[in-house]
């Protein structure tokens, strides 16, 4: 849902934005060569802590600093550490903080240093974006308005868009409805309304728009399975961690689309596959999850208890019959209940057979 901000909450969530802008301030004095990322985590939790905010990312699950710091090819979320900054480097810097129960989110990108004519390039380009972005943040456009202009001005200058990672609302959390995507036709999504609050976040590549994640084996998704508005399956996981990554990427399809299965941040997918980036899931969403490899049946009863997960799946030669059982589900189909549960058990058999403890 999306929370509609009065006057006066706006005014508040000013000081919170007011709040991380200095943040910012006080790093560009301080960014150059041979500093950590660790230390400038350290100088933005004193600084937040010394206006009486409270840093939001940190302890946000389970994530242990109070900024992130990507450098050079890093898009996000990338943790503070012992990491030496070398003239030439450039680093985005994302702080969040929480004033008056709202919060302020702002992400920099910065070069220690001198850096190459196409890192100035990219910064520049990506900057202007943003601003094209917001020029179409205007009531009565739609959505998806943002995201078109944000893709046009990049493309234009031959970078890509990242479109595994998106902006978001913010208000009272620091991730509210709706995700607003870097990319996309004009003329889609929810139309924009006073009171709404925005994060617009161009993520911009010198490359391809796609993205991995360390230490996460890339799984290829080799189908993407068309769906009603509000199932989705997941097919080739290994094992419950993948599962949750999945289930915390399911998307909700725009008003008008069908829905379409999705890869998550753990997913290396290739260019063909129609996927889609919209918004998360929420509780009318079925999940199915579909357990294709031999080593899975291990987890069956971890990726059962993973929070989202309605079903599962053993095997890939039926699908009609998955999907068919979604829509079952749907329809709180008491019969659907009881073949799910049956299929667990058959699952659960196979594992005995296998010698899976």
């Amino acid at each position: 849902m999306i929370v509609l901000k009065s006057e006066a909450e706006i005014a508040l969530m000013r000081r919170a934005g007011r709040v991380v802008a200095q943040a910012h301030d006080m790093l560009r004095e301080r960014l150059r060569p041979g500093i950590t990322t660790g230390q400038i985590d350290a100088w933005v939790e004193e600084f937040l802590l010394r206006q009486g905010a409270r840093p939001a990312f940190k302890g946000y699950r389970g994530y242990p600093a109070s900024c992130c710091t990507s450098v050079n090819d890093e898009v996000v979320h990338g943790i503070p550490g012992e990491r030496v900054l070398v003239e030439g480097d450039i680093v985005a810097i994302d702080i969040g903080a929480f004033v008056d129960g709202f919060c302020g989110d702002m992400a920099w990108t910065y070069g220690i240093g001198p850096v190459s004519e196409l890192a100035q390039t990219l910064m520049r380009v990506t900057e202007e974006a943003l601003y094209k972005g917001i020029e179409q943040a205007v009531v009565g456009r739609r959505l998806s308005d943002i995201g078109h202009a944000v893709q046009t001005h990049v493309e234009a200058a031959g970078f890509s868009v990242v479109r595994d990672f998106v902006g978001h609302g913010i208000g009272r959390e620091m991730h509210e409805a709706p995700q607003i995507p870097n990319y996309g036709p004009p003329g889609r999504g929810v139309r924009l309304k006073e009171g709404m609050t925005l994060a617009i976040e161009p993520m911009v590549n010198c490359g391809d728009y796609r993205v991995r994640v360390p230490g996460v084996e890339p799984v290829f998704i080799h189908r993407a399975l068309e769906l009603g508005a509000k199932g989705v399956v997941v097919p080739r996981v290994r094992g419950a961690n993948e599962v949750r990554q999945a289930v915390a990427a399911v998307k909700f399809p725009p008003e008008g689309e069908r829905g379409i299965c999705p890869a998550s941040r753990a997913f290396d997918y290739r260019p063909a596959d129609p996927l889609r980036f919209v918004s998360h899931a929420n509780e009318e969403t079925v999940v199915i999850v579909l357990i294709e490899q031999p080593e899975t049946v291990a987890a069956i009863d971890e990726i059962v208890a993973v929070p989202g997960v309605d079903a599962v799946w053993f095997g890939s030669g039926d699908l009609s019959a998955a999907m068919g059982l979604r829509e079952r589900l749907l329809a709180g189909d008491e019969e659907a209940r009881a073949a799910v549960e049956a299929q667990r058990q058959r699952v659960l058999a196979a594992a005995r057979r296998a010698g899976v403890p």
